[in-house]
């Protein structure tokens, strides 16, 4: 069996360190990357006396961040960056929302689709299957 962590700093995937027990169990390490472990959290604090926002532990934004405009980012893009993901993102509901809206925007009016609500007992939460047209979007 292969085991393979998510690709870290510079797009660079690694492998974690896999340790057999003696009764037949295994422990599985992480591969470390740069600031910290693939899939970790890495908090950094935005606050107004700071101007420049790099990556942790390099000198730049990282390569895959559009939301900045130069190399660095800025205490303005961040907080853009920040008030965007609390419009659509913070709570459960509105990333489910979101995140299906944009699933379903580049779908066209081959495709047919309903919607019924399991948590609404009075039926009225509810749209027949139809084209994906402007109706039902």
């Amino acid at each position: 069996m292969t085991i393979t962590s998510p690709a870290g700093t510079g797009g660079l995937a690694a492998t974690p360190v896999v340790t057999k027990g003696n009764t037949g169990t295994m422990t599985i390490t992480p591969a470390a990357f740069g600031g910290g472990m693939a899939g970790s959290l890495i908090r950094t604090d935005i606050v107004s006396g700071t101007t420049s926002y790099d990556y942790p532990n390099t000198t730049a934004k990282a390569s895959t961040r559009t939301d900045c405009a130069g190399t660095h980012c800025t205490y303005a893009e961040e907080m853009t960056n920040y008030a965007n993901w609390w419009a659509y993102y913070h709570t459960r509901m509105q990333m489910i929302k979101t995140s299906a809206s944009i699933a379903f925007s580049q779908l066209g009016t081959n495709y047919r689709v309903g919607y019924a609500s399991m948590d609404n007992n009075t039926g009225t939460d509810f749209l027949n299957v139809g084209s994906f047209n402007a109706t039902q979007k």
